[in-house]
């Protein structure tokens, strides 16, 4: 049988661990880093208790409600030096604050998890931070690290103090895996220990191709992009590097469905969103459970990606009528945003700070970042749960 029809005939076969580097999770099941604050670590920390993996999140922490006296305690003391206290001075002590954030973070999703479970952190390539970020993770002990909004082809040498470090990156178009793998090898002597494919066309938030014409290009469809990717790994002997299929994933059907393709595992995002660990606000999550097919839209982000949300997320009615205006922004964020940077085009909001309210009682202008699986939510369910719908 061949690898594009290559499917589970027995859907009680018991799931295969998922074996990563140095790793090995009971459940082929990864937890996707929703960002920021909806995948923090009472979430990552069950996942990983009952078999996954967990996956944190990174970015602008210190806006999240339980370390937010972080930040306002660090902006008094240097009130106390000098008052107003200078922009400069500002950003280091968020970029300071939320590297004490990811440490606690990773901390925190670790005890949760009992000590056995494995837990992953996400960072975007195009923060201003990520190096530091990276490094503060790994001093905590994280288990594993995924770089996403651009390849970080340094990784290997930002994380070479910590060799026992899973690397693994996120990437839509097979072509890509023959360059990355040929260049991690001549460049440091060793493969990224795990591929996590993602098809854009049921993806959440922001999707892995640059245009929107791009996002249902079916060369992208993990019944499409799979296949090719596994038999590159097989030829090239490169068996050992785990294969991870992301996007519209909701039940064990689609687990086993997915793995059939040849991948070794599956990451989901928005099923877990509507968990009870989850921090999204409870209307965020009882939107995704009454949302339908047509609920959900796809639009150019501020980033200048494709992007899917809630049709009902009042920022992007809003957003239609923003006037770009030259800002200053102090946050630790992205190397390039349409909001901050004056692009007319693309000056709709601060995401960062739209996904923030909606993991808080605020009830002005959310942004819901949801995957086309929403549609196919029906209950907000317990992790443990979940997990367990997943492994039938």
């Amino acid at each position: 049988m061949s690898l594009h029809t290559r499917l589970y005939s027995d859907t009680h076969t018991p799931l295969s661990p998922l074996k990563i580097g140095k790793y090995s999770a009971p459940l082929p099941i990864v937890q996707w880093a929703m960002a920021p604050g909806f995948s923090t670590s009472p979430l990552a920390g069950e996942v990983a208790r009952h078999g996954g993996i967990g996956t944190l999140p990174s970015a602008t922490l210190y806006e999240l409600s339980q370390y937010t006296y972080l930040r306002k305690d660090a902006l008094e003391q240097a009130k106390k030096i000098q008052n107003p206290v200078p922009l400069e001075v500002k950003q280091e002590i968020f970029h300071q604050v939320n590297l004490e954030c990811i440490i606690q973070e990773v901390k925190n999703a670790k005890f949760l998890s009992q000590w056995n479970g494995l837990i992953f952190m996400n960072f975007l390539h195009a923060l201003t931070g990520f190096k530091d970020q990276v490094q503060a993770a790994c001093k905590a002990w994280v288990d594993g690290v995924v770089s996403g909004a651009g390849i970080a082809w340094d990784l290997p040498a930002i994380t070479k103090e910590y060799p026992d470090v899973a690397l693994w990156i996120i990437l839509s178009d097979p072509k890509w895996v023959k360059i990355v793998v040929e260049k991690r090898m001549k460049d440091y002597g060793r493969t990224p220990d795990f591929f996590v494919f993602e098809d854009p066309s049921v993806a959440a938030g922001h999707l892995g191709v640059k245009t929107l014409d791009k996002v249902y290009d079916s060369k992208y469809f993990l019944q499409n992009s799979l296949p090719l990717v596994r038999q590159w790994l097989n030829d090239n002997h490169c068996e050992h590097i785990a294969l991870i299929g992301a996007g519209g994933i909701v039940d064990a059907r689609d687990v086993r469905q997915v793995i059939g393709y040849g991948a070794d595992g599956v990451q989901l995002g928005t099923r877990f969103l509507a968990s009870e660990e989850s921090q999204a606000h409870d209307k965020f999550k009882q939107a995704v459970v009454d949302s339908t097919a047509d609920d959900i839209v796809t639009y150019m982000s501020s980033v200048g990606l494709p992007a899917r949300a809630l049709r009902q997320s009042p920022i992007l009615t809003s957003m239609l009528w923003v006037i770009a205006e030259k800002k200053t922004c102090i946050y630790d964020c992205l190397r390039s945003c349409g909001w901050r940077d004056w692009n007319q085009s693309l000056a709709q909001m601060c995401i960062i700070k739209e996904l923030i309210k909606s993991t808080t009682s605020w009830n002005g202008e959310w942004l819901m970042f949801v995957g086309k699986s929403a549609s196919r939510i029906y209950d907000i369910l317990s992790v443990e749960q979940i997990m367990k719908t997943l492994a039938a």
